[in-house]
């Protein structure tokens, strides 16, 4: 029997093109339209999922409690 499994990793790769694509957490990284979001380079895609670690699963960052 396996142990407890762990939450899938995030990862950047470059295409055969040369654009650049992101998983969250194994989920394609989409625009809000539902399209593909490409980035300009790997250092920018990992900034974008190292801020979506820090935010958990809401897209934005939460409003304070007032």
């Amino acid at each position: 029997m396996k142990g407890a499994s762990s939450a899938p990793s995030s990862q950047v790769f470059k295409t055969e093109n040369g654009q650049v694509i992101a998983f969250w957490r194994g989920q394609l990284v989409l625009k809000l339209d539902g399209t593909v979001r490409y980035f300009e380079t790997e250092y920018e895609a990992w900034g974008f999922l190292t801020r979506r670690d820090s935010f958990g699963n809401s897209a934005r960052k939460p409003a304070p409690v007032r």
